[in-house]
């Protein structure tokens, strides 16, 4: 499946399961709004860097109706050669930390975590940022960087 596909399907299940709640995140009364992005200038063209390595990860929380999608994303170039995660969605790119009627309806796609690495479902007590590290960490491991 690709990431294209991955990400309608869970769009999908998500905007069906808002028709009937408003709500989709954990039980919180901490709802915290974000600040909007603003770019200073246009991005300007470089060299590729291709003379030497380096690895890049990224993660992000997207709150969608008060469920919190947290997004990996990996980068490396070691001497030209390029390493991209996710390419597919043979690995876990998702986590989501959302209500048990959420989570019950998305815990098969393969491509997203209901659970920490212990197999615990994220709760409202569980940080963001802890979420957040094992979803990078998880791409670092897949990535197959030597």
């Amino acid at each position: 499946m690709g990431i294209e596909d991955a990400l309608r399907d869970l769009i999908l299940i998500l905007s069906k399961l808002s028709k009937d709640k408003k709500f989709l995140g954990v039980k919180t009364s901490n709802i915290e709004e974000s600040n909007p992005v603003f770019f200073e200038e246009n991005f300007t063209p470089c060299d590729p860097l291709s003379d030497f390595g380096y690895l890049d990860s990224s993660s992000r929380v997207i709150s969608i109706r008060g469920a919190n999608l947290y997004f990996a994303s990996l980068y490396a170039n070691d001497s030209g050669s390029h390493i991209m995660v996710p390419l597919n969605t043979s690995v876990p790119f998702i986590a989501i930390k959302a209500s048990e009627d959420v989570t019950s309806a998305i815990q098969n796609l393969g491509f997203i975590k209901v659970q920490n690495p212990n197999g615990e479902p994220y709760s409202l007590d569980y940080k963001d940022d802890n979420i957040l590290d094992e979803m990078r960490m998880r791409s670092l491991s897949a990535s197959s960087i030597p």
